[in-house]
């Protein structure tokens, strides 16, 4: 589609996607009462949303001259943070409930997911610059990248039942990192045949590490916290995809060369690796419910 028409129409792949997804939920997902056991945190989600707005403002700056206003905001940030936690800490029903990241578990996973969505997404939006004029063999290894991870997420899913989120996350990590190597060693200048290989293997990586760490993330929890928990988790995968795309800005600026683009897949190898270490905190075989001190702890 790139190649034929335009890049814009792209964005058309997503409309029937959606459409099917609507009537999928609308046709299974049961209708149900809502049933109110907690009040709503208006300011403290009013608060956190401020504070993540702010912080992505100062991030996306570095790539380009900062001003007096975004250094402001910076410093602001670290006192800003500072008071929400300590209001936060005092509500009875908490927009984020600080104590959550006292559970081990869903720290870990919080951790491990934000520097695999640096890997990841870092790998998708630096990829076609790499691959410059190239939009058909783009397509192809991006389709790779991302084909590994759908097939086999249910195998990755299986694994993390079987064996508990830790190892199928530690191993996914290492798979990710493993294929993002060459990228970083040749700056994805690879013969199509072995682009494609490296990646389908980085994909594999992805189709382990994100049913578990999923899993983690919301067993690890008592059973109140267990949507905002599914939400803090998903809040971390994209803080994670926001500092890949900021590496990018940074690494090529105007222009790109080959020792940028070396360094910046290096980064996203890196990223991987890096999320292998947080995954080891991450339970083995039988995720523990509703544990009386997990209990304690978020609230």
């Amino acid at each position: 589609m790139l190649a034929a028409i335009d890049w814009r129409w792209i964005f058309l792949v997503n409309v029937p996607v959606c459409a099917a997804a609507f009537a999928l939920a609308w046709r299974v997902i049961p209708s149900r009462a809502p049933h109110v056991t907690t009040r709503f945190d208006l300011t403290g989600a009013v608060a956190l949303g401020a504070l993540l707005l702010a912080a992505a403002w100062v991030l996306t700056s570095l790539g380009r001259a900062v001003d007096l206003v975004t250094i402001a905001i910076g410093i602001a940030l670290v006192p800003a943070a500072v008071a929400l936690v300590r209001y936060e800490s005092v509500q009875k029903d908490p927009a984020l409930p600080p104590a959550l990241f006292r559970v081990r578990a869903f720290s870990a996973a919080c951790a491990t997911v934000a520097f695999q969505n640096l890997a990841m997404y870092g790998t998708l939006l630096a990829l076609p610059v790499a691959l410059a004029g190239a939009s058909v063999r783009s397509g192809i290894a991006l389709a790779a990248f991302s084909g590994g991870s759908i097939v086999l997420a249910p195998l990755g899913g299986r694994a993390a039942d079987r064996y508990g989120p830790r190892w199928p996350t530690l191993a996914g990590a290492l798979l990710l990192a493993a294929g993002l190597l060459p990228l970083a060693i040749t700056a994805a200048q690879l013969p199509l045949e072995l682009l494609v290989a490296t990646l389908a293997l980085a994909g594999v990586g992805l189709a382990f590490t994100f049913p578990a760490m999923r899993l983690a993330a919301v067993e690890a929890v008592p059973e109140r916290y267990a949507s905002l928990a599914s939400g803090v988790f998903s809040t971390s995968r994209y803080f994670g995809g926001m500092l890949g795309s900021i590496a990018i800005a940074i690494a090529l600026g105007p222009s790109s060369s080959v020792d940028s683009l070396r360094g910046l897949f290096a980064l996203f190898a890196a990223a991987a690796f890096a999320a292998a270490i947080p995954s080891l905190a991450l339970p083995g075989q039988g995720v523990a419910h509703g544990d009386p001190m997990m209990e304690e702890a978020a609230g």
